[in-house]
């Protein structure tokens, strides 16, 4: 008895049939580029370019185990967690994958700077104090912050506007607290004085 129909997915991660006949050809044909299949039956016939995929299923009743067995999932309310012929609709870049990846690498990232600095005290013999550890941890970490501050304007739609001004006033407030006790007129001294001894023979 063959039979077809179009549908639209809206919210929905997954398609599953039920093949229930002594003899069942199922074909899924989509425009989704990232399909998944299985875990019951993977397709005896598919298709998959850019513009969607096209899979096809010939199952029969020796390897769904007959009618009989679909009954009595049925009778039990069990077909919701029965296996079925069908497709998931996979998407390897979402939001969500992509928050996890950055999420895992940025400990890489944090662990590769700290290990290149321990090799270049091996490799160049020289010792670095605990502070310039900790200022470029600091640094790593300021990188970070601003980085999701950056994605974070750039995904809002209404308070984009807002949240860059209070960016920018968080900065500059905690520039001027930092450097509220700083002689700048005694700094620019120190600082000419030194640039004087350097130079003199």
């Amino acid at each position: 008895m063959p039979y077809s129909y179009r549908m639209g997915l809206v919210g929905t991660s997954s398609l599953q049939i039920a093949p229930v006949a002594d003899r069942n050809e199922i074909r899924i044909a989509s425009n989704w580029p990232h399909p998944s299949f299985g875990p019951a039956w993977s397709p005896d016939e598919l298709s998959i370019a850019s513009g969607g995929f096209d899979a096809t299923w010939r199952i029969t009743s020796v390897a769904t185990g007959g009618r009989a067995k679909w009954d009595a999932l049925a009778s039990g309310r069990r077909l919701q967690g029965a296996s079925g012929a069908g497709v998931f609709l996979f998407d390897p870049v979402n939001v969500y994958t992509l928050a996890y990846r950055a999420t895992q690498y940025a400990f890489l990232f944090v662990l590769f700077t700290f290990c290149a600095l321990a090799l270049t005290e091996v490799l160049a013999g020289i010792r670095l104090h605990p502070v310039q550890y900790a200022l470029v941890g600091s640094a790593v970490a300021i990188f970070v912050a601003l980085y999701a501050a950056l994605y974070e304007i750039l995904q809002s739609e209404d308070n984009a506007l807002l949240l860059g001004s209070l960016m920018v006033f968080f900065l500059l407030a905690t520039a001027m607290i930092a450097t509220r006790k700083l002689d700048w007129s005694g700094l620019s001294g120190r600082m000419a004085a030194s640039r004087a001894a350097s130079a003199s023979p």
